[in-house]
């Protein structure tokens, strides 16, 4: 999936909700500026619960899986691997050495 949401009227919204809801987690540049993925990384690396309720709430399953697997699979992720373990785990991934979940 692209994820250039200037493509796509419905991940764009979702974009521009989260860049508002989230400005506080973005200190070094502005928030309106980022992409879907990025705010994704912030909130997974820096949010709290309650934040990715907030995501998961409003991004389709289906892209926020997508958007995960981009962020989990880049070269050098930025997640930790406990946060890579956790939502491996949450999102039933089960090629991942982190997938612990009982069939």
């Amino acid at each position: 999936m692209d994820y250039d949401t200037k493509n796509s009227p419905r991940l764009e919204a979702i974009r521009q909700d989260l860049s508002k809801h989230f400005k506080h987690l973005f200190w070094d540049t502005s928030a309106e500026k980022v992409s879907l993925p990025a705010i994704v990384e912030r909130v997974l690396i820096y949010g709290t619960m309650d934040d990715v309720r907030y995501i998961y709430r409003k991004i389709p399953l289906k892209d926020f899986k997508e958007i995960y697997l981009i962020l989990r699979n880049k070269k050098r992720p930025n997640l930790a691997k406990r946060t890579i373990a956790f939502w491996d785990n949450q999102l039933g991934i089960k090629d991942s050495p982190y997938y612990v979940l009982g069939e």
